[in-house]
């Protein structure tokens, strides 16, 4: 169980897992991947075109988030997302019933979001006795 960086532009979503085990003391390598949001043009859909592709755009974020085994989601919105796109990532989000922290966009994407996430996370960490 862990948590994910989603960071949704007008292209698509950056996502980065965060490292398990994760190691605080460690200079912690993230890996990020980005996926374009999902379109069809490929003739008939069993919704309308535009209802369908928000719903591609919802299992894509469940699988992302069911591939991290997430538990928490570190979520950001760039300005100027199409609404509707956004709305089906906070879907998806309920669905996979995670806890959901919202951010600011992060210059390096969700890489970014997860290595500040990390960072806090190390600094509200108690060091154990004696250290």
């Amino acid at each position: 169980m862990t948590d994910v960086a989603i960071q949704v532009s007008k292209d698509g979503i950056s996502y980065a897992v965060m490292p398990d085990p994760l190691d605080l003391d460690a200079d912690v390598e993230i890996k990020a991947a980005f996926r374009r949001w999902p379109t069809w043009d490929f003739g008939h859909t069993p919704l309308p075109r535009h209802l369908y592709e928000r719903y591609l755009a919802f299992d894509l974020v469940l699988r992302i988030l069911r591939a991290g085994d997430a538990t928490g989601a570190i979520w950001a919105v760039e300005v100027g997302v199409d609404e509707r796109l956004v709305g089906a990532v906070e879907i998806a989000l309920g669905e996979a019933d995670v806890g959901v922290a919202l951010q600011e966009p992060h210059v390096d994407g969700a890489a970014g979001l997860m290595k500040d996430w990390i960072r806090e996370i190390g600094e509200a960490t108690p060091l154990p006795l004696g250290m």
